[in-house]
């Protein structure tokens, strides 16, 4: 009776809590534009040039399994944040677990494979019209 509470309860493992936001601002026009990921699966857009969010996509549950095996790659509590911040600035914030870890750089990589590799993963997911 027990191993089968023990079974039911490991199968229903839900998705861990969790919130991204990413995007990229300044250069030329100084606008930064933020993509939220819920842990409902919802992305918001919201931008400096303009006040709210929209949703511009929802993602699966097989979707955020990927993310959530990339935010375990990337191993946020043990890794350095990378702060590189320049005239274009790209970035990657998560908040889990009560805690916030920021990560900006300005070249086309941060310097961190795991947390590149999530960062693509993540812009994959936009549609291309919005």
């Amino acid at each position: 009776m027990i191993i089968a509470a023990l079974l039911v309860l490991t199968s229903c493992k839900s998705l861990q809590p969790f919130q991204l936001s990413f995007g990229s601002g300044g250069g030329f026009t100084a606008v930064v534009t933020t993509y939220t990921v819920a842990e409902d699966g919802k992305v918001y857009k919201s931008s400096s040039s303009f006040l709210g969010q929209k949703l511009v996509t929802t993602l699966d549950k097989k979707q955020l399994k990927e993310i959530e095996a990339l935010i375990a790659k990337v191993n946020f509590p043990n890794s350095a944040a990378v702060n590189k911040p320049g005239n274009m600035t790209y970035f990657l914030n998560l908040t889990k677990d009560g805690k916030v870890y920021q990560n900006n750089w300005s070249a086309n990589t941060s310097g961190n494979t795991a947390l590149d590799e999530l960062s693509q993963k993540l812009n994959s997911f936009i549609p291309k019209q919005q």
